[in-house]
């Protein structure tokens, strides 16, 4: 995975105006609000303002419009500049980014220190620049009138990644239920032949990737979300990946003919949910994992290809849980596949 640096240069430029009653000079600011290199275009997504403010002067303006440039007319003198999203200022900023007639939100970084001070005179350019960090872009260049404005990207090593799934598992399901298992746990969890099983789960990489093998490399992970139809499968994934001491991993096979990614998550200890709740004990074992067969050359031994996963994948995917004593009974062991899973790594910092 790469990070950018995004850079959005904003040109303050005097001109002249009227107030009430006598003529005054104002300063207009311009702020861009898209960038666009090799038809890929980024915006800010609603919500975002840039808040201006001197002595018995503020307002807020909207950086979100239709519009490429957005100008706001100021009295000449020192302002504080803060860009807020939602009224709050943020170190992760929600983006749009737009290719191929396609839009997806991203996540990028502002790293410009807030607030930031502003000095409009007379007849005098003066350069406001907002720096972001952005994941997955190329250089670009642009700029409008009076308006100096630049973006230049840098690729840097990534410090991290969202991997989100989601699936619906059509296949017979193969499910083994042993005999201690409650009855109220029974009811809630997929039973053998089930073909409606549903999940999706959300993980956020914790740590860089690491080469495991020649063919493999893998990155801890941990909890960002999940969702089920049936209830006992979202215990079960709570069971074994939202505690903090869950061992979550994502992992990548270079293999001849596709690539297979395994999301894998286990605890040991006590039941904490309603389905499981039943099981005494504190030797217990939780586990979910996730296997996708992707592509092949997303992983070639030496490069891995994270622009690939980014733009998600349909595939063929299969979920393995399970609830057992720790080398000892096994009270729910399941199996569920289906071609028509989804992943897709998002990029973040």
């Amino acid at each position: 995975m790469t990070k950018i640096r995004m850079f959005v240069c904003a040109m303050l430029v005097a001109v002249a105006g009227c107030a009430v009653g006598e003529e005054e000079m104002v300063g207009s600011v311009e702020v861009p609000l898209t960038a666009v290199s090799d038809g890929v275009t980024y915006r800010l997504t609603e919500g975002a303002v840039l808040a201006l403010q001197a002595p018995g002067f503020y307002d807020e303006v909207s950086l979100d419009g239709d519009q490429t440039v957005q100008r706001i007319n100021l009295p000449p003198g020192e302002y504080q500049a803060r860009l807020l999203y939602i009224g709050a200022e943020l170190s992760q900023w929600p983006l749009a980014r737009t290719a191929g007639g396609q839009t997806e939100d991203v996540w990028g970084t502002l790293v410009t220190p807030m607030p930031a001070t502003l000095t409009i005179v007379r007849a005098e350019v003066t350069e406001f620049t907002l720096e972001f960090q952005v994941p997955r872009a190329k250089n670009v260049t642009f700029g409008r009138g009076h308006l100096d404005v630049s973006v230049a990207f840098e690729e840097v090593d990534a410090t991290g990644a969202q991997i989100q799934t989601t699936g619906s598992y059509d296949h017979p399901a193969q499910v083994t239920v042993g005999a201690s298992l409650p009855p109220a746990a029974v009811a809630q969890l997929p039973a053998n032949g089930d073909t409606n099983v549903g999940l999706g789960i959300g993980l956020v990489l914790t740590g860089p990737w690491q080469q495991q093998s020649l063919g493999s490399v893998c990155a801890p992970a941990g909890w960002a979300s999940h969702g089920w139809i049936q209830a006992g499968v979202g215990d079960l994934i709570v069971e074994s990946a939202v505690a903090p001491e869950s061992s979550i991993s994502v992992c990548i096979y270079a293999r001849d003919t596709d690539t297979l990614v395994i999301l894998s998550a286990t605890r040991f200890g006590a039941a904490m949910t309603d389905s499981f709740q039943g099981l005494g004990g504190s030797n217990l074992i939780f586990s979910t994992i996730l296997l996708f067969e992707l592509p092949a050359g997303i992983f070639d031994g030496e490069t891995l290809d994270v622009e690939a996963l980014a733009d998600g994948h349909i595939a063929h995917g299969e979920v393995l849980m399970r609830a057992a004593v720790m080398e000892g009974e096994v009270f729910y062991d399941a199996s569920f596949s289906g071609d028509q899973a989804f992943i897709k790594l998002l990029p973040r910092l």
